[in-house]
């Protein structure tokens, strides 16, 4: 598909799209180019894409489409020194997406199968072959790279604990431009199982439908897509039909895990982080009760540990390359050797992920929450993971994120954004019944004093932007807006 490119060994070719079947494959060809992949969010603003392009270095880049499934304007044309191409040219030159299979003309899906025989000369384990910006928890996501054989070990772990044979689909309804969302593919390149990625006029179609008419076995998904299907009594129908549903990226409420139980779901709990390309641990198979209210086992190729003051620390044959610098510095890193890619690592080799949590008896990882999320409120330390998996566990709520908030009376006191489900009478509408839901489930100090709806997410945002909820409460409360 990419023969125009005419792509070098070791060159940087962005990929700014959501996703769409050219964007999948367009991956799978860079690789086996020995370039290296820069998926990027199309719904960056332009100043921001244009920052992240100039940060990494790239030679080309090519626009795909936005989550409305139209063509994207090449916005950063006068800023780019490379060549820019789209996805729209490769089709109307008529080249076919190797690998593609559409199982009907009028499927709305395509079907990628990588060539698993390709798979030994892909390229050499420690060859870049990706760098993909941090979700993050702020504005400013980091470059993050990583080689072929982190994302080869990966796949391998992952695949050996969520078992991926040829006659697999796994519906990609994660974006690409974020680890959850490009795991996939290697997954794929190893087991020989197909992905099915939405074409781009059909990108908006509901996600229960996405499942039934893509005849996926196997999905991923964040917390709140989980919740959204589970009101779904169709949905649910569909959902018990998969082998596999890996959830990931946030707090998930346990009464959302034992809907899912209750409902006889093959639900697989997972942590991980863009660091680790991807999954550090993830449930068993067998696992059933309160291993499944745990974040899992550590997986192969991985290593674990818990520092003295409950920090998750990682290491191993998954743990990126490093952060790349924007610019020429003038020193070398101290990991690394190279001027311009920093990995933080401690004297030991452990990365510190800034996550808390423990590890119990039976060696299940506890995930407690962020260490710079966590606050003191009357002398107590809160993590706001806590009181968001108690706020969701209240029916009618579909998504919930916790601050700190100074007000008149003390500093530091809980807030609660919420997003109440559609056609709930409950949620926002009714903050005393939730009220006295909490005080059964948080110490009293945890209890927001504060309740606010919560605004709309930016498109491809997985990961809540705190400090900005922040200051919005703290203008809210100043203007009397809100709920107590």
């Amino acid at each position: 598909m990419l023969e125009k490119l005419q792509i070098k060994p070791g060159e940087r070719i962005a990929l700014i799209s959501e996703n769409c079947p050219e964007f999948a494959r367009a991956i799978i060809e860079i690789w086996e180019s020995n370039a290296v992949a820069i998926p990027v969010n199309p719904s960056y603003p332009h100043l921001k894409l244009t920052d992240a392009i100039k940060k990494v270095s790239c030679a080309k880049a090519i626009y795909g489409f936005n989550k409305n499934g139209s063509s994207i304007s090449p916005s950063i044309r006068s800023d780019f020194e490379g060549k820019i191409y789209s996805f729209e040219e490769f089709k109307k030159s008529n080249i076919a997406i190797a690998g593609d299979c559409l199982r009907q003309k009028k499927d709305p899906f395509s079907l990628l199968y990588a060539d698993t025989a390709a798979l030994q000369p892909l390229r050499a384990l420690n060859d870049p072959a990706s760098i993909i910006f941090t979700s993050g928890t702020t504005d400013k996501p980091r470059a993050v790279m990583h080689t072929a054989g982190n994302h080869y070990y990966s796949a391998l772990g992952s695949n050996e604990n969520i078992i991926l044979s040829p006659q697999d689909i796994w519906l990609l309804c994660l974006p690409l431009y974020h680890i959850s969302g490009l795991s996939l593919i290697m997954k794929s390149y190893l087991s020989g199982a197909a992905i099915a990625v939405a074409n781009p006029q059909d990108i908006r179609m509901p996600l229960s439908e996405m499942i039934g008419r893509s005849h996926a076995t196997h999905i991923s998904l964040v917390p709140v897509q989980l919740h959204r299907l589970m009101q779904e009594n169709s949905a649910v129908k569909l959902l018990r039909k998969l082998k596999a549903i890996l959830i990931g990226g946030g707090t998930a409420a346990d009464g959302l895990i034992k809907e899912c139980l209750q409902n006889k779901l093959k639900i697989f709990k997972s942590y991980g982080s863009s660091e680790m390309a991807s999954q550090v641990t993830t449930t068993l198979p067998a696992d059933t009760g309160s291993h499944l209210l745990s974040s899992g086992k550590l997986l192969k190729y991985r290593e674990l540990s818990i520092a003295s003051d409950t920090e998750i620390l990682v290491k191993g044959k998954t743990l990126f390359s490093g952060y790349v610098r924007a610019g020429k510095e003038e020193t070398a890193d101290r990991v690394t050797g190279d001027a311009n890619i920093f990995l933080p690592l401690d004297n030991e080799g452990w990365f510190h992920t800034g996550d808390t949590g423990y590890i119990d008896s039976e060696g299940y990882l506890h995930v407690l929450g962020r260490k710079d999320t966590m606050f003191v409120s009357k002398g107590e330390n809160i993590y706001p993971e806590e009181i968001e998996s108690a706020v969701l566990d209240y029916p009618g709520i579909e998504n919930a994120i916790a601050v700190p908030v100074n007000c008149p009376k003390s500093e530091n006191v809980p807030a609660v954004f919420i997003k109440t489900a559609e056609k709930s009478s409950r949620g926002l509408h009714d903050i005393a019944g939730l009220k006295k839901f909490l005080e059964k489930k948080l110490e009293k100090v945890k209890i927001p004093e504060f309740y606010f709806e919560l605004p709309k997410q930016k498109a491809g945002q997985l990961k809540p932007d705190r400090e900005k909820l922040r200051i919005t409460a703290s203008k809210l409360i100043r203007s009397k807006v809100f709920q107590e």
